[in-house]
């Protein structure tokens, strides 16, 4: 007997076009706030890692748990 085949994977459940979004995001903005508000880009950009680490875990932590039960 033979078992019936598991549905294809979501789009958020394939890896590859989320992954960077995060951290592309976070330098694009550090370097901004670092030439603007700080005048410091060193001090921007390591702030715009830091975001940029923490939006990339979020979509990770997101896309491992599954749908939303509003999905």
């Amino acid at each position: 007997m033979t078992e019936p085949s598991a549905p294809p994977p979501s789009p958020s459940e394939k890896s590859g076009w989320q992954q960077g979004t995060g951290m592309a995001l976070g330098l694009s903005l550090g370097v901004t706030f670092g030439l603007t508000l700080l005048d410091n880009l060193a001090l921007g950009l390591g702030l715009g890692v830091a975001i940029g680490v923490a939006v990339d875990a979020a979509q990770a932590r997101r896309s491992h748990d599954g749908p939303t039960p509003t999905d």
